[in-house]
């Protein structure tokens, strides 16, 4: 995922669970907390938090890739690994991922915190572009406004006001 935060407030930036009972569901989030990135999982031994060592910048660029291999996961913030522990079981088929935030109603774990939506710019998700249409297409259960960022980079840019929906159509792809 290609973002640029507009601050360092803590932020949702990524959702996906295994049922929507913020007590007893497996999930994976990444966020903004403590002004660092944060990757935050359950696999129903516990909550498990990892962090970035860096600390992030508002108006900065900044990609941060997160794989999963089997029960494994690895997050990376520009190219440099944060260290994770522990294993998670994989999501099914269909399962609704969250992008920039979640939708009206769903309670998170509250180990995540406020989860407040992202304030910023994502460029790429799942290392494709996402066109406007795309956008549109990707969130008919959702409502979003599209806004283009400040500084073009030569494809389509949007600001998330809201969040998009993504339906994981095979979750144990290593992208997710």
């Amino acid at each position: 995922m290609h973002l640029q935060p507009r601050s360092t407030n803590d932020q949702l930036l990524a959702f996906v669970a295994s049922d929507y009972s913020p007590k007893k569901a497996n999930y994976l989030a990444l966020a903004i907390r403590s002004g660092k990135f944060a990757h935050l999982y359950n696999s129903g031994d516990g909550s498990i938090e990892a962090e970035s060592a860096e600390i992030v910048k508002p108006n900065e660029h900044y990609l941060l890739d997160l794989k999963k291999f089997g029960q494994r996961t690895e997050l990376r913030v520009n190219g440099k690994k944060v260290p994770v522990r522990g294993k998670l079981a994989p999501f099914m088929a269909g399962t609704n991922l969250f992008i920039g935030g979640i939708a009206p109603g769903i309670v998170v774990n509250p180990r995540i915190g406020g989860a407040s939506p992202f304030s910023g710019c994502i460029s790429k998700v799942d290392s494709f572009i996402i066109p406007f249409f795309y956008v549109l297409a990707l969130s008919l259960q959702s409502v979003i406004i599209v806004v283009p960022c400040k500084r073009n980079f030569g494809f389509t840019v949007f600001t998330v006001t809201t969040y998009i929906v993504l339906l994981c159509v095979k979750c144990t792809n290593p992208a997710l």
